[in-house]
């Protein structure tokens, strides 16, 4: 089923077609993929008239939404609101580590060593979850008998985790076996 994309209502003034149209043109079919938020901010951010307010206003749960405004709210050295952006991310996806990292970062800004410091620990754990659910994915890959797409598993948790000896030994044994 092809799947499409839920346009933002549109209030007199405050949304750009052109803008909408290329943030869309970067939208994979199927939004629940990953895509470049960079890019979607970086649009966003060069128009003057991107009002943050009034799109979460228009989509208060949309999580991408947040991150944007608490990154332009950042940018213009208005931290307690990018926190509150940040955290509100966070109740709509707590397993986000781009929102923990971003809130880390503008605690950090806030001079708030310790809660920043609690966020990156946050990071870590979602990413070491994350690279322990690849390990898992390739050995059961392996158990299939697939290596390539087993490889390329241990290969990403390796990137998620550099210090996974699991995802270094599993490589290890299929290199061995490859010859």
């Amino acid at each position: 089923p092809s799947h499409t994309h839920e346009k933002p209502i549109r209030k007199s003034g405050t949304w750009d077609l052109m803008v909408e149209d290329e943030i869309l043109s970067i939208l994979p079919e199927d939004t629940r993929r990953p895509y470049d938020m960079k890019k979607i901010i970086e649009l966003l951010v060069d128009q003057s008239s991107f009002d943050q307010s009034s799109f979460l206003e228009i989509k208060p749960d949309y999580q991408e939404g947040h991150l944007c405004s608490g990154w332009l709210y950042s940018k213009n050295g208005e931290n307690e609101k990018a926190i509150n952006e940040y955290k509100r991310a966070i109740e709509l996806n707590p397993d986000s580590y781009d929102a923990h990292l971003f809130l880390g970062n503008a605690y950090v800004q806030k001079g708030d060593i310790k809660y920043a410091l609690n966020e990156y620990n946050k990071v870590l754990k979602i990413l070491s979850s994350n690279s322990q659910d690849k390990i898992t994915e390739g050995l059961a890959l392996l158990n299939e008998g697939n290596m390539e797409k087993a490889k390329d598993c241990f290969s990403e948790a390796l990137k998620l985790n550099p210090e996974s000896t699991e995802a270094y030994i599993q490589l290890a044994d299929i290199y061995e076996k490859k010859g």
